[in-house]
C-alpha cells in the first residue's frame, strides 16, 4: 500500500511537471515571436536613420499630434492599451483586440490659432481581423506677414494637414496581434503643397494572469514613408517598448519612444485610467523628452449606454493649457475576444483524500477532422488536468499503454461504453472516460463519457466548444472541473 502511495505521488509529480513544461513552451514561443517582430522594428529604424542622416526638419507635424483624448490625458501612454478606434493610429495591432464597431470624433481649438479635427472607426470584419479608417485635419488661422521692419508684406501665414488613414489588424494568435495601416498625407504651408504616403506598423500582446489581473505589451512604428519634399521626411516615431497592467477599474501603463530624426528626442511616457464607477473614469499621465521638461495631462471619462464622452486638460507650457473633448459611439453585435473565454476562474471542488479516490483511466480520444496527433495532445491534456482536481487517481498514459499492450488489446478508436467497459476491466479501474476531439467551422469540440466500468453505464457526458485550438487546454479543464464538482460531492 505505502509503495503504491509512492508511486502515485511520482506519477502526480511529473504530470504536473509535464503540465508546467507545456505551459512554459507555450510561453517561450510567443516570447520568440515577440522578439522577432520586435527586431523587425529595429531593423525599420535603423534604415530610417540611415536614410536621413541629411535631413534637417521633419514636415507634417500635424501627425506628430497624439489625436486620442484619452491617450492625451495618459501622457500619450497608449501603445500596450490601444483599446478604442484611436488604435488606428497609436498601434493599429490593438484593433485586433476591440468587441464592438466604434466610431469616434474630436474637435477643438488650441491657442486660438489652430482647428484640429479627428474621426475614427474600428470594424471588426471577422473574429481575427479588424479594419477602420481615420482622418485627421489641422488648420491654423491666417496670420499677416510682416517684413523685418514690421510693415505688412500682404501676404498671409497659413497651414493644413490632411492625413486619411485606412488600417488592418489580425490575430496571429488568441494574445498576439499585428496591424498595419496604410496613410496618404496632404502637407500644405503658403502657396505650397505637398503629397505623400506613410505605413504604420504594430504588435500587440495580451493575456490575462487570473484574478482580474491583465498584462498587455504593445511596440509599433508610426509615418515610415515617402518624403515630402526634398530633405524634409515626415516625423516618424519609434514606439520603442510599452507595457500596460489592469485590475478590474485600474488601468496603468509606461511607454518609451524615440524620434530617429533627433538625437535628443527620447520620450518616456507615463499614465493611468482608473474608472471610478461604471460610467466615470479618472485619467492622469505625464511624458517627459530629453529636450523638454515634464508635460502634464488629465482628463475625465463618462459612459452612458453606447456612448463615451472624454475629456482631456493639457498643460503646454509657456504656451498654456488646452482642454480637448471626443465622443465615441460603440455599437453592433459584440464578438468574443477570446482571452477573457480562456483563463476562466477555477471552480470550487472538495478536497478528496488519496484513498478515497476514483481510480480512472482516460482512453485516447478519438480525433474527427482532427490528427491523432492532436486528439493525443488533447487527451494528455486532459489526464494533466483530472490529476491536478485532486480528486481523481489517473493511469499514467505509459503504464496503461504497457498493460493494454500485454492484453494484445487494440485502444484505438474506442468510444463505445462497451470497448470502455472492456478497457477498464483489463486496466483494473473504476471509471473510464472515453470520447472524441472533432473540428467544425474552424471550432473544436471535445466530447467525453464517463463510464463506470462495473455496470458498463454511462454516468454523464460533457461537451466543450473551443473557439481555437490555443483554447484546447482551458476546455479540458473545464471538463476536468466539471468532474470533479460532480463527484467529490
Amino acid at each position: 500500500m505505502e509503495k503504491s502511495k509512492t508511486n502515485w505521488h511520482n506519477q502526480k509529480v511529473k504530470i504536473r511537471q509535464g503540465d508546467k513544461e507545456t505551459r512554459r513552451q507555450g510561453n517561450v514561443k510567443k516570447l520568440i515571436l515577440l522578439f522577432f517582430c520586435f527586431l523587425i522594428i529595429l531593423s525599420s529604424y535603423h534604415l530610417i536613420i540611415v536614410s536621413s542622416l541629411q535631413a534637417k526638419w521633419p514636415g507634417a507635424k500635424f501627425l506628430s499630434i497624439n489625436p486620442s483624448i484619452r491617450a492625451s490625458a495618459m501622457g500619450d501612454a497608449f501603445v500596450a492599451v490601444a483599446d478604442d478606434a484611436s488604435a488606428v493610429n497609436l498601434n493599429p495591432a490593438g484593433l485586433a483586440f476591440l468587441k464592438q464597431k466604434e466610431i469616434s470624433i474630436m474637435y477643438n481649438t488650441s491657442f486660438g490659432l489652430i482647428d484640429h479635427g479627428y474621426l475614427a472607426s474600428a470594424i471588426p470584419i471577422s473574429k481575427k481581423l479588424t479594419s477602420g479608417g481615420s482622418l485627421i485635419y489641422l488648420n491654423t488661422k491666417n496670420e499677416p506677414i510682416r517684413d523685418l521692419y514690421g510693415n505688412l508684406t500682404g501676404k498671409n501665414l497659413s497651414y493644413s494637414g490632411l492625413a486619411f488613414t485606412l488600417p488592418f489588424a489580425y490575430k496571429l494568435a488568441s494574445v498576439f496581434s499585428a496591424g498595419t495601416s496604410f496613410k496618404l498625407i496632404n502637407d500644405k504651408l503658403l502657396d505650397d503643397s505637398a503629397i505623400s504616403y506613410a505605413f504604420d506598423f504594430g504588435i500587440m500582446t495580451k493575456i490575462y494572469l487570473g484574478s482580474g489581473h491583465w498584462i498587455s505589451a504593445g511596440i509599433g512604428a508610426e509615418n515610415l514613408g515617402k518624403e515630402l519634399r526634398k530633405d524634409e521626411p515626415l516625423p516618424t516615431i519609434i514606439r520603442v517598448i510599452g507595457i500596460a497592467h489592469q485590475w478590474k477599474g485600474l488601468k496603468y501603463t509606461a511607454e518609451f519612444d524615440l524620434n530617429p530624426y533627433s538625437s535628443e528626442d527620447f520620450f518616456g511616457k507615463f499614465g493611468g485610467e482608473f474608472w471610478l464607477t461604471n460610467r466615470i473614469a479618472f485619467r492622469l499621465g505625464c511624458q517627459t523628452q530629453s529636450s523638454v521638461p515634464f508635460r502634464f495631462g488629465s482628463g475625465l471619462g463618462f459612459k452612458w449606454k453606447d456612448y463615451q464622452l472624454d475629456y482631456a486638460w493639457i498643460l503646454y507650457g509657456i504656451l498654456g493649457n488646452s482642454h480637448r473633448m471626443a465622443i465615441t459611439w460603440r455599437f453592433g453585435k459584440e464578438r468574443v475576444v477570446l482571452e477573457e473565454k480562456k483563463r476562466l476562474p477555477r471552480k470550487k471542488f472538495k478536497f478528496v483524500p488519496v484513498e478515497k479516490r476514483l481510480n480512472i483511466a482516460v482512453a485516447e480520444l478519438s480525433g474527427k477532422n482532427v490528427s491523432a496527433m492532436d486528439a493525443a495532445i488533447v487527451s494528455d491534456f486532459l489526464r494533466v488536468k483530472l490529476v491536478n482536481t485532486q480528486v481523481f487517481r489517473v493511469v499514467e498514459k505509459d503504464n496503461m499503454d504497457k498493460i493494454l499492450d500485454e492484453q494484445k488489446f487494440q485502444a484505438s478508436g474506442c468510444t463505445t461504453s462497451e470497448c470502455a467497459v472492456q478497457m477498464g476491466k483489463i486496466l483494473n479501474v473504476q471509471k473510464i472516460i472515453v470520447g472524441t476531439l472533432s473540428k467544425l467551422v474552424g471550432k473544436y469540440y471535445i466530447s467525453i463519457s464517463f463510464v463506470d466500468v462495473e455496470t458498463g453505464e454511462i454516468e454523464t457526458a460533457e461537451t466543450i466548444k473551443c473557439e481555437s485550438g490555443d483554447e484546447l487546454i482551458f476546455g479540458a479543464r473545464e471538463l476536468a472541473e466539471r468532474l470533479a464538482i460532480e463527484f467529490s460531492k
